[in-house]
């Protein structure tokens, strides 16, 4: 089983070049080892029943739904604060068409919440900081909206001092009910969106290392608030808040100096979220805050023991733009679960989403397994799984400054599953399902499935699995492949037992004409101890014609 994080990266460079353990020798066939217990058409989502939700995890969104797990609480500056002096927990407000109940109307609901100020925006701004702080606007936004330049040191400590009121003052940050909180230092759609920075380069002046000293003094004050302004560690609350910067900014301006930014707001103390993984192939490889990274021979790698994953912050996604926010999906029922995978590869613990774009009825096993999965850790997880593919990134495509092997395509989503390339016999190559551009143009060109290259002696599909997601006892796991069933050909699973027996599971033979199909095998005693090929676990081999497989999951049994 693979060990964890970046210390992979040497088991692959052996496995290139390694020769099979097993030297092709003959498995023996037992189909009473592995059986055939189910076979579904299309992707099978199911988990044993009892499994369990993982602590600090869920959907969160402001659009009331049974799936939903956390309410929005929405507020704007002007409303808290709508004078200089003491907050206003009676004033109500409106921002993006939405109208906001009082602090007070909205604290009166006992469920649990999450939160967002917005502050920058003109509308949303006390017209009194405008007057005090003679601060012109920047802009204006995608959305026709100014913004004040919250980077000006009196914008910010009126800001801040608002803050101060509503975590302190009036201890929002110890409700048990604020489960997180969106930090309210960002612009259009409270989002850390460097347009308006760079629109305060181009209007204002603004220089980047007054940005620099502005961001670096927006997230030691707003931890501190967060933290109670004391030494006191049992009054630290900076966990719940969450940074919706990215890694590696989109800024003209800029440009690399702030491309760790959002790095440095975790290391700091904080969660983070990103907004953009309906577009999952794109500009989310290379993310050092969520501790992923594309390796050198094209697959991502996370350390799951990055600062991050410390069980009590948020690593959050929304998934809720398809066919809208400018995106234009051909196929929302085949992108939905992509940028699910997406946000679980990224370890993410909570996912923001709206019950109609997200489709959660049409998708509904789907959801329910991703509620299931969201949050867990290699330990905990019901289940471990890679999605077989080969995905562009434009991202570095365009920069061209980082490359790897296979460059631009970055190999699969795995979590705590990875398949890996093995000579003389385990080097598949693209399938033939693609997909190019959906939902955006920017998503580029992605093969998704890999298929074994039989012409060429590659016959097998190897894997390996996480130590830490079975343990030193594996027990008894099931094996769903999702594969292209075509009429006549035949490929079957090899692993070893635990008492160290080469064994084969019965021939799966397809039918029909490519339709993706999901076989499910019960594996009461494979071994899973990195014995086979480059110290992998197993395998999957075609027997007639090639296998074409697009995803894998191991499955905990009880």
């Amino acid at each position: 089983m693979v060990a964890r994080t970046l210390a992979v990266a040497a088991v692959l460079v052996a496995a290139a070049a390694a020769v099979p353990t097993d030297s092709r020798a003959d498995a023996g066939s037992d189909p009473g080892r592995a059986a055939v217990t189910g076979t579904v058409d299309g992707y099978d989502w199911t988990l044993p029943a009892g499994t369990d939700r993982a602590p600090n995890s869920g959907f969160f969104s402001e659009y009331p739904s049974a799936r939903i797990d956390l309410r929005g609480l929405d507020l704007t500056w002007r409303q808290v604060q709508p004078r200089p002096g003491a907050l206003s927990t009676s004033t109500t407000g409106t921002a993006y068409g939405m109208d906001l109940a009082s602090l007070s109307d909205q604290l009166d609901d006992s469920s649990d919440f999450w939160m967002r100020m917005f502050a920058s925006g003109k509308p949303w701004a006390p017209r009194w900081v405008t007057r005090k702080c003679d601060a012109p606007t920047v802009g204006p936004d995608y959305d026709g909206m100014r913004h004040l330049p919250i980077w000006q040191p009196c914008v910010w400590t009126q800001l801040r001092d608002t803050w101060r009121r509503l975590m302190i003052g009036a201890d929002l940050r110890s409700d048990d009910r604020l489960r997180f909180v969106y930090v309210p230092g960002a612009f259009t759609w409270a989002e850390f969106d460097y347009d308006m920075v760079d629109a305060g380069v181009r209007q204002t002046g603004l220089t980047f290392r007054q940005y620099r000293r502005w961001h670096q003094r927006m997230v030691a004050d707003l931890v501190a608030i967060m933290n109670g302004n004391n030494d006191d560690p049992s009054d630290d609350y900076a966990y719940k808040l969450v940074y919706t910067g990215e890694d590696y900014p989109y800024s003209g301006r800029f440009g690399d100096r702030v491309a760790l930014f959002a790095r440095d707001a975790v290391v700091a103390g904080m969660g983070i979220r990103n907004g953009i993984t309906e577009v999952f192939n794109n500009h989310l490889g290379e993310v050092p805050a969520y501790g992923t990274t594309i390796g050198e021979d094209g697959h991502l790698h996370t350390d799951d023991d990055w600062q991050l994953f410390d069980g009590r912050r948020v690593a959050a996604a929304e998934n809720e733009c398809y066919t809208d926010c400018g995106f234009h999906s051909q196929d929302p029922l085949w992108s939905v679960p992509m940028s699910n995978l997406k946000a679980l590869q990224l370890r993410m613990n909570w996912i923001y989403a709206v019950p109609g774009p997200s489709r959660f009825n049409a998708l509904a096993d789907h959801w329910a397994w991703v509620r299931l999965e969201v949050g867990h850790t290699a330990e905990t997880a019901p289940d471990a799984w890679v999605a077989l593919r080969d995905a562009e990134d434009r991202y570095w495509k365009e920069r061209g400054d980082k490359t790897w092997d296979g460059f631009p395509y970055v190999r699969n989503l795995e979590r705590w599953l990875v398949q890996r390339d093995v000579a003389a016999d385990g080097t598949p190559v693209r399938g033939s399902l693609v997909r190019q551009g959906d939902p955006d143009p920017y998503n580029g060109k992605s093969f998704e499935s890999l298929r074994t290259d039989v012409s060429d002696g590659q016959d097998r599909i190897y894997f390996d699995v996480d130590e830490d997601f079975l343990g030193s006892a594996p027990g008894a796991v099931e094996l769903k492949v999702t594969y292209r069933g075509f009429a006549g050909r035949t490929w079957r699973v090899g692993y070893r037992t635990t008492s160290d027996v080469l064994v084969t599971s019965p021939v799966v033979t397809g039918t029909g004409a490519g339709a993706l199909r999901t076989v499910t095998f019960t594996v009461p005693d494979a071994s899973f101890d990195d014995s086979l090929a480059a110290s992998t676990d197993f395998y999957l081999e075609a027997l007639n014609g090639d296998l074409e497989a697009s995803f894998v999951r191991l499955v905990k049994l009880p």
